[in-house]
């Protein structure tokens, strides 16, 4: 009965805190990341899947836009869903036809901003992203419950993963990779149970989540194929060939559910330079990036998941000791069988996506963390075994303790701190007029949620644009400029900005000159482009 109560009262208190722990980062998300936007506007916007579709038409994805001029309205059809558009998946799976991910995640975020018609805002994403970690969190903790049969050693393996900046930066991210991570550990989960007890059931469950996970993001096949690879293994070991053919076929069954489903996969896995599969298949057996690439990928991951990291190296530190002294100490299993079976794969993933990823981004691998946390948590539990029960648990509330500390402490990445005085700034400028200069998508797309304000907007590709002599005649007092496109992302050392920024003053003070502007200030730089006010 007393633990019943403890168990009641620690599980209340971790959800408590973590709730607290969402809340507190998202209210501090200002900003969004262009890929953000793009999540918006490819699930909202009605058989538009980029701005250019607005007066380009269809099949001009190119990176480019047009000379014209946006209407305010353009960028709120785009980024939020309207009132004839709702539940409209039938628009949401062509839109992805002409990008290059699957449709689950956009489905979902549809779903959920149409329940808001007309809004756009951060809390329709993050809302999803909550629950969908919720969802993580109970898969986790049934998978520690599954493989460790501890109420207390399962709601820990759920603390370290959920109380990281890299589960943070998942759920604060509106993209696919919070559904990803939840579809991981399901399969986890399933897999798991197929361990104690396999049946056709559980089969076709596991079938189904692979034919989901490959519908939310391409790299969820690492480890799915790694996993089922496993346990294929692990059957046929025991020489149950039944339940190899019958586990194959329906993990299978979910490979070809989703390429019937889906059938421009193919072409999208050969659409861009980047992101294609033969600039995978090029990352792969590009031998000058080894070890840099997986090395960069794992130094990120030791400061987004530092606990967990610190744990690792203990385990490193444990198993040497192990070899040095195996004539004097019985060698000790730290990590069980089972556990290995399901979170060797996740580490293998890991390296493995690390190496062919088209960037070298933490996004790609979030989804193998809980499965890292169960490997850490287990590794943990095996070297705290031979302590005194009063030792465990103050070293394990030590560790809690750090581990929420530095959660509320260490900001997850891309908040975009600072975007809310900019918004602030340029809302008191809505009546300005408003010019856009770039000719590459991306750079336009990133500054939509700022451009809102305006009532139009002259988007041009340079300024001696035919177009932009027309509009800037001087007749608003003030002009509010966007300059993108000219790489300010990319570049990272001083020099380089300073560069692009004396370019962009140029091109602004040209602009100013032709409508008669006497003043240009530049109110900010963002990562594609930079902001500026020109006045009288």
């Amino acid at each position: 009965m007393k633990d019943s109560k403890t168990k009641k009262r620690t599980i209340l208190l971790f959800v408590i805190v973590l709730i607290c722990l969402c809340s507190w980062w998202a209210v501090r998300k200002e900003g969004f990341f262009l890929d953000e936007i793009y999540s918006y506007g490819l699930a909202n916007s009605s058989y538009k899947p980029f701005l250019n579709w607005f007066y380009n038409g269809e099949h001009s994805y190119d990176g480019k836009v047009p000379e014209t001029i946006f209407r305010q309205q353009d960028f709120a059809n785009y980024l939020s869903v309207q009132e004839n558009g709702r539940f409209n998946y039938a628009s949401v799976y062509y839109n992805q036809t002409q990008d290059i991910h699957p449709p689950l995640f956009y489905f979902l975020l549809h779903m959920v901003c149409s329940l808001f018609p007309g809004s756009f805002t951060k809390w329709t994403g993050l809302g999803l992203n909550f629950a969908l970690l919720g969802g993580t969190v109970l898969a986790l903790y049934a998978l520690g419950m599954e493989l460790f049969a501890d109420w207390k050693k399962a709601l820990f393996v759920c603390a370290l993963y959920a109380f990281s900046q890299e589960a943070m930066s998942d759920v604060m991210m509106v993209r696919m990779y919070m559904p990803m991570t939840f579809l991981t550990v399901l399969l986890a989960l399933l897999v798991a149970k197929a361990l104690r007890k396999p049946g056709l059931a559980l089969y076709l469950q596991i079938g189904l989540v692979i034919f989901l996970g490959l519908l939310t993001q391409y790299f969820y096949v690492v480890y799915a194929f790694l996993i089922c690879a496993v346990y294929d293994l692990y059957l046929m070991f025991r020489r149950e060939w039944k339940n190899v053919f019958v586990f194959s076929l329906s993990a299978l069954a979910g490979v070809g559910g989703m390429m019937l489903f889906y059938p421009c996969w193919y072409a999208q896995l050969h659409s861009q330079n980047t992101n294609s599969l033969d600039a995978t298949t090029r990352n792969l057996f590009d031998l000058a990036q080894y070890p840099k690439g997986p090395l960069e990928l794992i130094g990120w991951s030791i400061v987004g998941f530092a606990v967990g990291a610190g744990i690792m190296v203990l385990l490193l530190l444990v198993k040497l000791g192990q070899k040095c002294m195996q004539k004097k100490i019985q060698p000790k299993t730290l990590i069980p069988p089972k556990v290995a079976l399901i979170t060797a794969p996740a580490l293998a993933a890991f390296l493995i996506i690390a190496v062919i990823a088209p960037y070298k981004s933490l996004r790609y691998v979030y989804h193998l963390q809980p499965l890292e946390a169960l490997f850490c948590g287990s590794g943990l539990f095996s070297v705290l075994d031979a302590r005194s029960v009063k030792t465990k648990k103050r070293i394990l509330q030590g560790v809690c303790v750090a581990m929420v500390v530095l959660a509320f402490v260490v900001e997850p990445e891309r908040m975009y701190r600072g975007s809310r005085k900019v918004d602030a700034e340029l809302e008191q400028l809505r009546e300005a007029a408003c010019v856009d200069i770039t000719d590459d998508l991306s750079a336009l797309t990133s500054g939509v949620p700022q451009l809102l304000n305006f009532q139009e907007v002259c988007v041009v590709p340079d300024d001696a644009s035919a177009l932009l002599a027309q509009y800037n005649t001087g007749k608003n007092d003030t002009l509010v400029l966007f300059i993108g496109g000219r790489g300010l992302w990319q570049f990272v050392t001083p020099a380089e900005v300073e560069g692009i920024t004396e370019w962009d003053f140029e091109t602004a003070w040209n602009v100013a000159r032709q409508g008669g502007y006497t003043q240009v200030s530049l109110l900010e730089t963002q990562e594609f482009e930079q902001i500026f006010v020109l006045t009288k």
